[in-house]
């Protein structure tokens, strides 16, 4: 767990290498003094929703902070302008309902919500909006993070809040399929990792609704294709053809 929480039980020993402490489950462990890293009571007690208002910016203080929202099921957590997110994986939490799209879209003006991916699409809309000035979301982490999650629902917001020419982001989350049978695979730590990269632009017309869509790099993990790790697979779109094919098909073009 990295960095946890304990109490020094004999402060006073200067010469040793080692301190004895007590966890917050009441275990005792002798650790390395210099793995200890002193915080005050107060300071691990204090749970903040954006990391810039914490008493240390320290990583021990961050991750504690991190690990005790998602306690709470607080999986997003802002630092300044920028998001963090933990995935919770099989917990299913209710994040991303229409209830919450409409509050976040209804916002008023100057009011403060909790951190979330809404956040971000508001932000990025209203800066084309009120400043006439492109705005750029960056969505980045290790694999099974969320990022395609995180995408998807920026899209979902950004279609709730600003409406559309034809309904074009309706195809715009269509395509996120496609591109993901061409670019996802199962991983050791994912089974439905995203192996690659892409730069979306979105165009908003006079009227601020989504003109279109333009997917303008696709970044692709090739040599995917013909090596995989022990335990991975190839790319998804090979086993959705070979599973599509009749047997005749099979014997005709698989070895």
């Amino acid at each position: 767990e990295v960095y946890v929480p304990a109490k020094v039980l004999n402060p006073g020993n200067k010469k040793g290498k080692n301190y004895k402490v007590a966890m917050e489950d009441g275990v005792e462990k002798t650790v390395l003094k210099k793995h200890c890293f002193p915080f005050s009571r107060a300071s691990l007690a204090r749970v903040v929703a954006d990391l810039t208002l914490l008493d240390d910016m320290s990583k021990q203080l961050i991750l504690h902070n991190l690990r005790e929202r998602f306690k709470r099921g607080h999986i997003y957590t802002n630092i300044g302008s920028i998001l963090i997110s933990i995935n919770p994986y099989d917990t299913s939490l209710p994040l991303y309902t229409p209830e919450l799209v409409r509050r976040y879209k209804n916002r008023a003006l100057g009011e403060v919500l909790p951190p979330h991916i809404y956040n971000i699409a508001h932000e990025a809309y209203y800066g084309i909006t009120a400043f006439d000035a492109n705005q750029s979301i960056i969505i980045s982490g290790e694999s099974g993070a969320g990022k395609t999650w995180a995408t998807k629902q920026a899209l979902k917001f950004l279609a709730a809040i600003a409406g559309s020419v034809n309904n074009i982001e309706k195809r715009i989350l269509q395509a996120n399929p496609i591109l993901e049978a061409f670019g996802n695979a199962r991983t050791i730590r994912n089974d439905n990792s995203s192996r690659f990269g892409k730069y979306l632009e979105i165009p908003f017309n006079e009227d601020n609704e989504i003109a279109g869509s333009n997917t303008r790099h696709y970044l692709l993990e090739k040599v995917r294709v013909v090596q995989q790790s022990a335990g991975e697979r190839n790319f998804h779109i090979f086993y959705q053809v070979l599973r599509g094919l009749s047997k005749s098909q099979r014997r005709e073009y698989v070895s």
